[in-house]
This record gives structure tokens, C-alpha cells and sequence, in this order.
């Protein structure tokens, strides 16, 4: 039976990759015409744009409301059918954008507007994605600023996205890859832990760290017949990154993200599911140690500690067995699953406002990643481990104004 087992998931590793390298221009092609034009944002008229380059251009050629304003819903679908990412992870970030940063069912994609009611939410305010730190996104990000270094963090740093292009692949023709973001991220981490005195890396926001730097090489690639598994090239990145101009004389324009013209998605046959993304997570763990230190600075530069993860986890993981095997993706994932059962223990009213049938799909997907992964059991945890951190603390202060 384990052979057979062996067997079948090594066929279907075959059967994935070889979907994987096919190409479909007629499938792939992304339009960027008629009803899919880009549209620049109206900020004068309420338009939304925030910190996520590729929600931002779903919204710039209409594949999701253009006023920035999206039910988890509309984003997810967009998300799926625009750059393929999986509909596992597509719902799951969607709704938790909607519940942690909206009223449950929209949410603004840039910051707090009355077009999403306020009504029954977690948080006092539907606050946006530009004000979602350390809930949904995190300190160390690729091309933005700090929370609390920057008064506007959710605008792109031209800094930042100048040591990212500049990085490149020292095979040129593989572009911008996975690895190339990831190194991206240690050196972003520590210019973080050497600036920011209230640096921390949150458990609960792990998926979303990670996202943000797998989802560019992984989802914003262009595909062809020559690169069906496909390529991420300085004039597509900075075009999803509404930076122009030659390289020494670059400029940003807020809010104007674009797919670029002649764009293909990845294969129809191989989206980017969660399992996917973990794997790419811990492949970027094991290649760079460091970058799964959970903890942070505790209110000066350059005095990052480490959080006790196993009294945080009971004993489930501890420091030195988190970067073995699969027990990395496990734990992100994990407290990605657990993060409303915490806001419901600071009082915040969360299960009242989830569909039913979100938490029957989050318990499937759940039971999905443990078994796959074959994760340690993570019972119960203790936020405690975690308050002698500013960061935390802050950011929870922060949700509840």
C-alpha cells in the first residue's frame, strides 16, 4: 500500500509539472483592452489603491471594481482568473482581508472610506489593507516602508524597489526568480531589524509575508511558448509596480499599477495553490535560516530577540525543530488558521461574522495542509511569549482604535 501510495504521488508530481510547462496563448492571454483598459485611479472621487501591486492593478483594468472597494467574493475571483493563483489561498487571504481590515464581506483595498460600512466587524473600523499591519501585512515588506518608520507605509519606496531591481538573477534569463525575492527578504528583514526599533516578525501573518514575496516571481511571470513555466523581466515587474522611466532615472506613481500589454498568465492546468506557497516558503527557510526567526527588537535598533516558540506553542515546535522538514509551512500555516480564535480572546467579536461555510472550507483546507505536510499537532498557544515585543503590542493597540 505505501509503495502504490509512493508511487501515485509521484506520478501526479509528473503529471503537475508537465501541465505546468504547457502553454495556451488563447487561455493565457490576459487582455488589457476594451473593457479591461487601464484606468488610473480617481483619488479625488474616492478611488482605493494600497499596498498590494496586484490588487491594485486588478482594480486599474476593471477585472475588479474599480473604486478599489471589493467583496471577498470579487477579489478572490479576480485573483484566480487574472494570475491563477489557487482558489485555496485566493479565498482564504480574500476573506481574511474582509473580516480583519473590512466588515466581514468588502473591504477597501487602500485605506478606511465610507463606502464600506462599518457594521458588524472585528475592529471598531473598516480600516483598509493600507492600515492592516501586522494582520494581514507585516514589517520587512518588498517595497514598502515600515509601519512605524513611515507615516505613509503603504506607498512603494523607490529605495527599496531600486535593491530589488537591481538584484537580478545571475542566470539573466531567469529573471527576477524566487530566489532573487527571497534574498530579497533577508536583506529587507535586517534593514528592518537594524532601523526600526519596533521591528517584529508576527506568526499570525506569516502567510501573508510570504505571499508577498513568492506571488510577484510565482504569479506576476509572463508565459510563452519559448518560457511556458515563464519569466519575470525588469519591464513587467516595474509595470506591475507602476514604476517608468530608464533604470537611474525611475519614477513611482501611486496607484498606477498595470498588467502590461502582451501579458500570459500561468497555465490554467497548474495554479498556485497554498501548498505551493508553503513549499516555496520553506525552500526560502532552509536556504536562508534566518528568515523564520519569529520575535522582533523590543523598542531599539538592532536588539532583535527571539520569541520562546515552544512555550508559544506548548511545546509543539521549538527554535531548532521549526527549520526541519515541513515543520516551518506547518507552523505559518497554523497560526494563519488560528488567528481569529486569538482575536476572539482579546474580546473582539469574530465567529459571529463568518460565514459557516468559510469555516468548514478553512477546517478542509486545514486538514488538507497537516496531512500532506504531516504537521506536529499545535493544540493550543500562549500570546504571552509574545508581549514583551513593541511591535505586538502596538499593533494591537493600533486594531483597536
Amino acid at each position: 500500500m505505501q509503495c502504490s501510495r509512493t508511487v501515485t504521488i509521484v506520478i501526479l508530481a509528473i503529471i503537475s509539472r508537465v501541465s505546468s510547462l504547457s502553454f495556451d496563448a488563447e487561455r493565457q492571454g490576459i487582455s488589457t483592452s476594451g473593457d479591461h483598459k487601464f484606468i488610473a485611479p480617481n483619488f479625488t472621487n474616492g478611488d482605493q489603491r494600497g499596498p498590494c501591486p496586484a490588487l491594485n492593478s486588478l482594480s486599474n483594468h476593471g477585472y475588479m471594481s474599480r473604486n478599489g472597494v471589493v467583496s471577498f467574493r470579487e477579489s478572490a475571483a479576480a485573483c484566480i482568473r487574472v494570475f491563477g493563483l489557487g482558489e485555496d489561498i485566493a479565498n482564504l487571504l480574500a476573506i481574511y482581508g474582509a473580516l480583519f481590515d473590512g466588515n466581514g464581506t468588502y473591504y477597501s483595498i487602500g485605506g478606511e472610506t465610507p463606502l464600506v460600512k462599518t457594521g458588524p466587524s472585528p475592529f471598531n473600523t473598516a480600516k483598509g489593507l493600507s492600515n492592516s499591519h501586522n494582520n494581514y501585512e507585516g514589517d520587512a515588506s518588498p517595497t514598502r516602508c515600515d509601519l512605524y518608520l513611515c507615516e505613509e507605509a503603504f506607498l512603494l519606496r523607490l529605495e527599496y524597489f531600486i535593491a530589488l531591481y537591481n538584484r537580478k538573477a545571475k542566470n539573466s534569463d531567469a529573471g527576477y526568480d524566487i530566489n532573487v525575492f527571497f534574498d530579497h527578504y533577508k536583506a529587507r528583514r535586517n534593514n528592518s531589524i537594524f532601523t526600526n526599533p519596533f521591528y517584529f516578525s508576527c506568526p499570525f501573518n506569516l502567510i501573508a509575508t510570504a505571499g508577498a514575496y513568492s506571488f510577484s516571481p510565482r504569479l506576476m511571470a509572463n508565459h510563452s511558448a519559448e518560457h511556458p513555466d515563464g519569466r519575470l523581466y525588469g519591464e513587467v515587474l516595474k509595470s506591475f509596480f507602476a514604476v517608468s522611466g530608464a533604470e537611474g532615472d525611475f519614477k513611482y506613481k501611486e496607484g498606477h499599477e498595470r498588467i502590461p500589454d502582451n501579458w500570459y498568465r500561468r497555465s490554467l492546468l497548474a495554479p498556485y495553490t497554498l501548498l505551493n506557497l508553503l513549499e516555496d516558503f520553506s525552500t526560502a527557510a532552509r536556504r536562508n535560516p534566518n528568515i523564520v526567526a519569529i520575535g522582533g527588537n523590543t523598542g531599539q535598533i538592532n536588539s532583535f530577540t527571539l520569541a520562546d516558540v515552544g512555550n508559544l506553542t506548548f511545546g509543539a515546535y521549538n527554535t531548532r525543530n521549526l527549520r526541519k522538514g515541513n515543520n516551518f509551512a506547518c507552523f505559518a500555516f497554523q497560526f494563519f488558521q488560528a488567528a481569529p480564535n486569538f482575536l476572539e480572546t482579546l474580546g473582539f467579536i469574530v465567529f459571529a461574522l463568518v460565514d459557516r461555510t468559510f469555516l468548514t472550507f478553512l477546517d478542509a483546507v486545514g486538514f488538507n495542509v497537516s496531512r500532506t505536510l504531516s504537521c506536529p499537532t499545535l493544540e493550543r498557544y500562549d500570546v504571552i511569549a509574545l508581549k514583551n515585543f513593541p511591535g505586538f503590542n502596538r499593533s494591537l493597540n493600533d486594531n483597536k482604535q
